[in-house]
């Protein structure tokens, strides 16, 4: 018995160590060749110091678990995925079910993706859970209530607006999906652009916690980090493996706290490819949304970026 755990363990172990940090020339290949003369790209896509490498993950992580091939921009260029057009211009959100006292503002969620895709984002009314034929269950162990993600994502396709780029599902649910899964705290149909995450184990009293004022701003920003990444992911976005990213995929909360809310430089170039938003003006909004709500590394990271974009651009 205690042979089949060492092998278990051992095989755990080096299933870990399978994913290889990429060096900076697979770094800056993954970005994509820049024109000399294109003096704009280079000083918002080089690699700097604000953009961290990815951690070798530990055996309890996504890249221990998961074999991503990862996502180059040019693959991703390549894929010519659909973008926003004056037909499917806005980004709808739908909550789903009752929000308590404790879930995050979705007006702040709103205000935030805005600054963040730089397209306008439209709140739907609230629909019931148990008026919408949405399946669900009580957990297997921890006996709470759960819906099934996948009737969410059919429900918001069925009633997605005709000018919808994308539609956004948002709960205080816990949801699962398919029958492996324990819970998921988002999916997404990128064929249909629509997506449902929940809010549910952003919040501390979810793992029996007694709530504290301190928690809000950890739940909003649990919650625009998972908002945003599921949205990338309907903008045409994989997981990025190349840097510490808001795209990483994440296998436990622990591991989705680690990670930055700004994007890397490959995944900004993608997004930018498909909004087509100005880089700097963008960063110095999401620095005023920061500064309001006093999340400092975030604040720092956007004030950090603008200084080394115009530097870099008078060096050039």
């Amino acid at each position: 018995m205690k042979a089949n755990l060492l092998k278990l363990l051992l095989f755990i172990a080096v299933q870990a160590f399978a994913f290889d940090p990429p060096t900076e020339e697979e770094q800056i290949q993954a970005i994509g060749k820049i024109l000399p003369t294109d003096h704009h790209s280079k000083a918002c896509f080089s690699i700097s110091k604000c953009f961290h490498p990815i951690p070798a993950p530990s055996p309890i992580d996504w890249l221990a678990n998961v074999d991503e091939p990862g996502q180059t921009y040019e693959q991703f260029r390549k894929r010519n995925y659909p973008k926003p057009n004056e037909k499917k211009r806005r980004i709808y959100l739908q909550p789903i079910g009752v929000f308590q006292d404790h879930a995050p503002s979705i007006e702040d969620l709103k205000d935030y993706a805005e600054l963040f895709f730089g397209m306008q984002f439209v709140i739907l009314p609230t629909v019931r859970i148990d008026s919408e034929g949405i399946r669900s269950r009580t957990h297997p162990t921890q006996r709470h209530r759960q819906m099934y993600a996948d009737d969410i994502l059919r429900l918001l396709h069925r009633n997605k607006p005709k000018d919808a780029y994308a539609v956004l599902g948002l709960t205080m649910t816990d949801m699962f999906s398919g029958s492996k899964n324990n819970f998921v705290f988002g999916v997404a149909s990128t064929s249909h652009r629509t997506a449902v995450f929940s809010f549910a184990r952003n919040d501390p009293e979810f793992y029996d916690a007694l709530w504290k004022p301190t928690y809000a701003p950890l739940v909003l920003k649990r919650s625009m980090r998972v908002m945003t990444h599921e949205l990338g992911h309907l903008f045409g976005l994989m997981h990025c493996i190349h840097f510490a990213c808001l795209m990483n995929g994440a296998n436990h909360l622990q591991e989705s706290d680690r990670q930055p809310l700004h994007l890397c430089p490959v995944c900004l170039r993608k997004l930018h490819h498909q909004v087509g938003f100005e880089i700097v003006p963008r960063y110095k909004a999401l620095n005023g949304f920061f500064k309001s709500h006093q999340f400092q590394a975030e604040d720092e990271f956007t004030q950090t970026r603008m200084q080394e974009i115009e530097l870099a651009r008078i060096s050039l």
